[in-house]
């Protein structure tokens, strides 16, 4: 059976064919719908296939869908998988049973089409979502960790702040400049680790970063800047704009 993925696959496990196909009317339009009458096959089924939603019968002679839930659930790879109860039980100790194992929702006996893709729509949607902020997560990732490659390997100083000046990252040429490791820098102002003076006078001068925090715009590097590193070493920092 050849399945579009991309639409979301629903396994429907029930005794009664003309309840399956009363499922299978209400879910094909929107779904890859796989159903089956026999709960052994449906085992085999949700793991050639798994599926994002199983449909289960609470009553069927060769297992109860209790008992077929948590053999499901025992499948590794359908750890994401939703389980709605089909059933035309109006107990509330089956609901509450059905809901303890694991179960997401019901669709009560006789099945309402429109009721039946409304129930499976909503869990299809939630692991739609998921698997988008999956992705957006990863791309994240990776183009952060890209990031991170190019800083620590250009041969300038990047130091970042948070809001309040205090420092969020420094690169490794901006470590060997103030003398300052990454971890000893994390959380510090920034006019601890960049002590700047004029290169002339020795007179001590406000970090630029600072004031293009309180001003809100671009400030560039003061001409015949010099950073005194931890080390009491003494570098003259090119006119630059601070961000």
């Amino acid at each position: 059976m050849k399945l579009d993925f991309h639409k979301g696959v629903v396994l429907a496990v029930d005794d009664q064919e003309a309840d399956l196909l009363i499922v299978e009317n209400a879910l094909s339009d929107y779904y890859s719908v796989i159903k089956t009458t026999s709960p052994l096959e449906a085992l085999k089924l949700a793991e050639e296939h798994l599926p994002d939603v199983i449909l289960l019968d609470i009553e069927m002679p060769e297992m109860d869908g209790f008992t077929l839930c948590k053999a499901l659930q025992a499948i590794p790879a359908l750890i994401n998988t939703s389980f709605i109860f089909i059933t035309s039980h109006k107990s509330v100790n089956s609901e509450a049973q059905a809901l303890e194992i694991g179960a997401v929702d019901f669709i009560s006996k006789p099945i309402h089409m429109e009721v039946c893709r409304l129930r499976v729509k909503s869990q299809i949607t939630i692991k739609q979502q998921a698997r988008s902020l999956h992705q957006a997560y990863t791309v994240m990732h990776r183009e952060k960790t890209h990031l991170n490659t190019i800083l620590h390997c250009i041969g300038d100083a990047v130091i970042a702040t948070d809001k309040e000046a205090r420092i969020s990252y420094i690169n490794p040429v901006g470590q060997r400049l103030t003398g300052w490791t990454d971890k000893q820098a994390e959380g510090k102002p920034i006019d601890t680790i960049m002590v700047l003076q004029d290169a002339s006078t020795g007179t001590p001068m406000e970090n630029p970063l600072k004031v293009a925090l309180r001003q809100r715009r671009t400030v560039a590097m003061a001409l015949n800047t010099e950073l005194i590193s931890k080390m009491a070493n003494a570098f003259v920092l090119k006119t630059l704009p601070v961000l």
